[in-house]
């Protein structure tokens, strides 16, 4: 899918993806839904940002689990290095045909690192969610 439009099924997809926090108190961020656990956690953590995002299936390409496992541990590495706090979550597909996705929760991650993860790891999109705490799907074509 590298360099053409993404399709309008998939990015409804994304929209409609459970995206789970698996934090000591497990949440789901849905996009354009404020999260008040995620406010919870933006003050537990100091922080006013964060971005769910992973690198399974780049360009929503169907890949190997040991591949993805491998581009997600890269991933968290690299994030690591711009935000504060990491925290493990999934991307679940709400109409339960597609497996779950590992990822990331990055906490206090700003908006132009989790672009630049995003383009490196080959992702159509990753959720932002900034002070407000209200998920937005951000396109990264």
């Amino acid at each position: 899918m590298s360099g053409s439009e993404i399709p309008s099924e998939l990015i409804a997809a994304y929209r409609a993806t459970n995206y789970r926090v698996l934090s000591q108190d497990p949440f789901v961020l849905k996009i354009g839904q404020q999260s008040a656990p995620l406010r919870k956690l933006y003050d537990e953590h100091g922080c006013q940002s964060a971005a769910f995002i992973t690198a399974w299936n780049p360009f929503s390409q169907a890949t190997d689990n040991v591949e993805n496992s491998r581009l997600q541990a890269l991933l968290e590495i690299e994030i690591s290095g711009v935000s504060t706090t990491l925290i493990a979550g999934i991307g679940e597909d709400s109409s339960g045909r597609r497996s779950g996705e590992e990822s990331t929760l990055a906490l206090g991650v700003s908006l132009a690192d989790a672009k630049s993860i995003g383009i490196r790891f080959k992702q159509n999109a990753f959720v932002w969610i900034d002070g407000d705490a209200n998920p937005e799907l951000l396109i990264l074509k």
